[in-house]
C-alpha cells in the first residue's frame, strides 16, 4: 500500500483532535469547544485557540495573527518550522500510517490518570 496523502493524514488527525492537541501542547487545556495554549511554542496561556467543534479544526493565535485550517497545518507550524513534508512524515508516524494503514497499537495517554487506548478495538472487546 502506498504512503498516505496529506489529506488522509489531516482527516486522521482531525478524528483524534483532542489527542493531537495534548500531544503537541501538553501545557494546554480544553475549555468548552476549544483547546487553549499560550502560543505555538507551547507555553501555558490562552492566546492560541484550536476549535474542536466537530466541524473541522481551525486554529488562530490571537496575539500574533498566525492561523491555519487544520491540525496538519498546526503540526507544521508548531513542530516543523513550516516544513509540510516533515510534518506529514511526523504525523503519519504518530498516527501509525507510514505504510498507509494505521497500526494496531497500545498507546498510553494521561488524561485523568493513566489508561490504555487500544486501537483498533479488538473484536472480543465488551
Amino acid at each position: 500500500m502506498s504512503a498516505p496523502t496529506a489529506s488522509e493524514i489531516a482527516h486522521a488527525l482531525d478524528d483524534r483532535a483532542i489527542e493531537v492537541c495534548r500531544h503537541l501542547f501538553p501545557n494546554g487545556r480544553k475549555r468548552g469547544q476549544e483547546y487553549e495554549i499560550g502560543s505555538l511554542a507551547g507555553e501555558q496561556g490562552k492566546s492560541l485557540k484550536i476549535s474542536l467543534n466537530g466541524k473541522g479544526t481551525v486554529w488562530s493565535d490571537f496575539a500574533n495573527g498566525n492561523s491555519g485550517g487544520d491540525l496538519l497545518d498546526l503540526w507544521t507550524a508548531a513542530r516543523c518550522n513550516g516544513d509540510m513534508g516533515t510534518a506529514i512524515r511526523e504525523a503519519a508516524h504518530w498516527l501509525g500510517m507510514e505504510s498507509g494503514w494505521p497500526r494496531a497499537a497500545v498507546q498510553r495517554t494521561a488524561l485523568r490518570g493513566d489508561f490504555e487506548i487500544v486501537q483498533p478495538v479488538p473484536e472480543d472487546a465488551p
